[in-house]
């Protein structure tokens, strides 16, 4: 996984696309699964945390998130590649990966959710970019959905293989963005 040259700190990183937006709903469906736990002390992994928005709200809210991310920059808990890093198995109750796969080569895509399945013990949130007109939006993503062949169904066909969709939605404002809630497969 290379690193992204987006500056997640400049305003332009948020106010140039609806990033508060893609936030308010990564926390609104972090905020729907915490109700479902009844202990206090759920285990939250952000993969890619950017400027931490995300991340640091949680923590303000008591919740104990860690963060991983390759860049050292955004001064991540643990400094890796979601390919090579070793976590414990079932060790978070959620898992948040927001804006991340499609920056990896979509050859390592079932790889990457066969280890975020094994890091969860229940629930991933994941978004990807989904372009409506087949034409890939950004020059970092290696794929899009519905960018040449990463169709909707193909996406999911690989996803069913170790979560249940328990929804997906484009964003409303951002609907370059599908929201995916997933369970993981006992």
């Amino acid at each position: 996984m290379k690193k992204s040259k987006f500056d997640y700190f400049d305003f332009c990183y948020d106010f140039e696309r609806p990033g508060w937006f893609c936030y308010y709903y990564q926390l609104k469906e972090i905020w729907k699964l915490l109700k479902i736990f009844k202990k206090k002390n759920i285990k939250i992994l952000e993969i890619g945390p950017g400027n931490g928005t995300v991340s640091d709200y949680l923590k303000k809210k008591k919740i104990n998130v860690k963060t991983v991310d390759i860049d050292k920059r955004i001064n991540p808990d643990i400094n890796g590649d979601i390919l090579t890093i070793d976590l414990p198995s079932q060790c978070f109750e959620i898992i948040l990966c927001a804006e991340v796969l499609e920056h990896l080569d979509f050859k390592f895509f079932e790889e990457v959710l066969s280890r975020l399945s094994h890091w969860s013990k229940k629930f991933l949130i994941l978004t990807l970019p989904e372009t409506a007109d087949g034409k890939k939006k950004c020059s970092e993503h290696y794929w899009e959905i519905n960018y040449k062949n990463y169709n909707l169904p193909k996406i999911k066909k690989i996803i069913k293989k170790y979560f249940k969709i328990k929804k997906t939605y484009k964003l409303p404002l951002w609907p370059y963005q599908r929201m995916f809630i997933l369970e993981k497969i006992k």
